[in-house]
Protein backbone atom coordinates (compact mmCIF):
# COMPACT_ATOMS: atom_id res chain seq x y z
CA UNK A 1 0.00 0.00 0.00
CA UNK A 2 2.72 2.42 0.89
CA UNK A 3 4.43 1.20 -2.20
CA UNK A 4 1.75 2.65 -4.33
CA UNK A 5 1.89 5.94 -2.63
CA UNK A 6 4.92 6.93 -2.78
CA UNK A 7 4.54 6.43 -6.37
CA UNK A 8 2.36 9.26 -6.51
CA UNK A 9 3.32 12.99 -7.31
CA UNK A 10 1.63 14.55 -4.03
CA UNK A 11 2.92 11.84 -1.94
CA UNK A 12 5.58 12.36 0.54
CA UNK A 13 7.48 11.02 3.25
CA UNK A 14 8.31 11.98 6.32
CA UNK A 15 10.59 10.39 8.62
CA UNK A 16 9.85 11.33 12.30
CA UNK A 17 11.63 11.48 15.70
CA UNK A 18 11.45 10.50 19.03
CA UNK A 19 10.81 13.00 22.09
CA UNK A 20 13.71 13.92 23.30
CA UNK A 21 14.32 14.31 27.16
CA UNK A 22 12.93 17.15 27.88
CA UNK A 23 9.71 16.42 26.45
CA UNK A 24 9.33 13.03 27.68
CA UNK A 25 9.92 15.09 30.99
CA UNK A 26 6.92 17.85 30.28
CA UNK A 27 4.88 14.65 28.52
CA UNK A 28 5.05 12.84 31.64
CA UNK A 29 4.91 16.05 33.58
CA UNK A 30 1.24 16.63 31.95
CA UNK A 31 -0.16 13.45 31.93
CA UNK A 32 0.58 12.03 35.35
CA UNK A 33 0.46 15.17 37.10
CA UNK A 34 3.67 15.22 39.00
CA UNK A 35 7.68 15.77 38.69
CA UNK A 36 9.36 12.80 36.82
CA UNK A 37 12.82 12.38 38.49
CA UNK A 38 15.78 12.27 35.63
CA UNK A 39 16.27 8.78 36.96
CA UNK A 40 12.43 8.22 36.12
CA UNK A 41 12.92 10.02 32.23
CA UNK A 42 16.15 8.01 31.24
CA UNK A 43 14.15 4.74 31.89
CA UNK A 44 10.86 5.96 29.66
CA UNK A 45 13.28 7.43 27.09
CA UNK A 46 15.34 4.21 26.81
CA UNK A 47 12.44 1.71 26.75
CA UNK A 48 10.34 3.49 23.93
CA UNK A 49 12.71 5.74 22.22
CA UNK A 50 10.55 9.03 22.65
CA UNK A 51 7.63 7.57 20.93
CA UNK A 52 4.61 10.12 22.11
CA UNK A 53 2.27 7.13 22.03
CA UNK A 54 4.69 5.15 24.31
CA UNK A 55 5.50 7.78 26.49
CA UNK A 56 1.89 8.45 26.97
CA UNK A 57 0.74 5.02 27.65
CA UNK A 58 3.91 4.95 30.66
CA UNK A 59 2.38 8.73 31.87
CA UNK A 60 -0.98 6.90 32.33
CA UNK A 61 0.56 3.94 34.82
CA UNK A 62 2.07 6.56 36.58
CA UNK A 63 -0.65 7.54 37.56
CA UNK A 64 -2.16 5.42 38.01
CA UNK A 65 0.39 3.30 40.42
CA UNK A 66 2.49 5.86 41.48
CA UNK A 67 4.14 3.88 44.06
CA UNK A 68 5.35 1.86 41.65
CA UNK A 69 7.68 4.48 40.34
CA UNK A 70 8.70 6.47 43.44
CA UNK A 71 12.50 6.67 44.23
CA UNK A 72 13.05 4.54 46.77
CA UNK A 73 10.40 1.62 46.10
CA UNK A 74 12.08 -1.68 45.47
CA UNK A 75 11.86 -1.61 41.38
CA UNK A 76 11.19 1.75 41.22
CA UNK A 77 12.72 2.76 37.54
CA UNK A 78 12.03 -0.84 36.38
CA UNK A 79 9.20 -1.32 33.92
CA UNK A 80 8.26 -3.22 30.76
CA UNK A 81 5.58 -2.20 28.39
CA UNK A 82 2.61 -3.99 28.25
CA UNK A 83 2.10 -6.16 25.72
CA UNK A 84 -1.36 -4.64 24.13
CA UNK A 85 0.82 -1.33 23.77
CA UNK A 86 3.85 -3.04 22.04
CA UNK A 87 1.38 -5.18 19.72
CA UNK A 88 0.25 -1.49 18.52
Amino acid sequence: MLGVLARRPLFEQLSLKGFTSPEIAQLLRVNSGGEPSEELISAVAEKTDGNPFLVAEIAQLIKSQPNAFKAGVEGAGTFSLPQGVTAV
